[in-house]
């Protein structure tokens, strides 16, 4: 990217944070500004296609349909950005209002898309909401901020513009937008596999569905359970399987000692090597469907946390690049801190995924 080095890439993400207006000065005169702006919409984009992907858990939509529809939700997230980046640029057109083009806008709006980032965190159970609506009005700031950096504008005035250019963006979507937001529709129903229930009334009619579900088949096996040991089936009871009829398994021992002495009786010394390869086939150790599961959470887990860690370095430069000064017990305590905030992180995006399982 000829914009800058992936130093001054962190640089700018930190002015956006902290609505800085140089940032989107520089970034909207820089040779590779459009592409880093576009890249911030798309992973923002992406994030958001995450907060969301509640709702393809619960259609029960297939692992690999529902990363093709994560990357659709980012590409129909990107398309959403341009119409609104078209909206603005025509209220700039006309005699009485202030000229910008349309790249800078693109690259100055873009960049504002900059707390959408962690827009993941919508996912987190009873904050998510409540921090997708700070995000929304940071990111309404950081227009604002980034439109009057632009075109010289004050801060009020600068509103006005992104506020009408919002309104324009409305009127276009329930007009010549409404063919669009069916095909957009319609992909994603295509991609899912399913038609995807996406109204709120619905989703909480199909969560308590399967949760009486869910309670009917456990008390069933609750009662199967009770049933065993009541008929002296304390093996099966506990492990869950067939377990042990009594008077079963000694028959079936002592029959076996049987066809073993049978063979070793009239096949002489021969069987110990052909007994041994039996045994030896019968327990090599397989790589069985749980432990491949156990294998790839892991791995999804240590690539989320990654994920997490570098969304938050941004935050924490911007905010908290102050704690370098700090002596060195008081920067332990802060890094201490630091990874406790990127667990709870980690671990309230997981909680979905743990309460609602994986089909596959």
């Amino acid at each position: 990217m000829e914009a800058a080095t992936a130093y001054s890439v962190w640089d700018l993400l930190g002015g956006a944070f902290q609505l800085d207006a140089e940032a989107y000065q520089q970034i909207s005169i820089a040779p590779g500004g459009i592409r880093l702006a576009l890249l911030v919409v798309l992973v923002a984009g992406l994030s958001i296609a995450v907060a969301q992907s509640i709702i393809l858990f619960i259609n029960q939509v297939r692992p690999a349909r529902f990363i093709f529809s994560l990357l659709l939700n980012m590409v129909l997230f990107a398309a959403g950005f341009i119409f609104l980046v078209f909206s603005t640029w025509l209220i700039t057109l006309l005699p009485w209002t202030v000229q910008v083009s349309f790249p800078k806008l693109i690259a100055v709006l873009g960049l504002s898309y900059a707390p959408i980032l962690f827009g993941f965190l919508g996912g987190l159970p009873y904050l998510g909401s409540p921090l997708l609506s700070v995000l929304s009005v940071w990111h309404l700031l950081a227009m604002v901020v980034g439109f009057g950096a632009v075109t010289g504008t004050d801060l009020g005035h600068a509103f006005g513009y992104v506020a009408v250019g919002w309104l324009v963006l409305q009127l276009l979507q329930q007009t010549i937008g409404r063919p669009i937001a069916n095909l957009g529709k319609w992909l994603a129903n295509t991609v899912a596999g399913v038609e995807l229930i996406t109204h709120r009334r619905d989703v909480v009619d199909v969560i308590y569905s399967r949760a009486e579900e869910s309670a009917t088949h456990w008390q069933e096996e609750f009662r199967r359970r009770i049933e065993e040991v009541r008929q002296g089936d304390l093996v099966g009871a506990l492990t869950g399987g067939e377990g042990l009829i009594p008077g079963t398994h000694q028959s079936m021992a002592s029959s076996g000692e049987r066809e073993v002495g049978e063979s070793t009786f009239s096949s002489g010394g021969s069987s110990a090597p052909e007994d041994s390869t039996r045994r030896t086939s019968v327990h090599r150790p397989t790589l069985d469907n749980d432990t491949l599961r156990t294998i790839l959470g892991l791995v999804g887990i240590a690539l989320l946390t990654f994920l997490v860690v570098i969304s938050l370095r941004p935050v924490r430069d911007a905010w908290f690049g102050w704690y370098a000064t700090l002596p060195r017990v008081l920067r332990f305590v802060f890094n201490l801190g630091w990874i406790g905030v990127i667990a709870l992180v980690v671990a309230g995006l997981l909680a979905p995924l743990e309460t609602l399982g994986w089909w596959v």
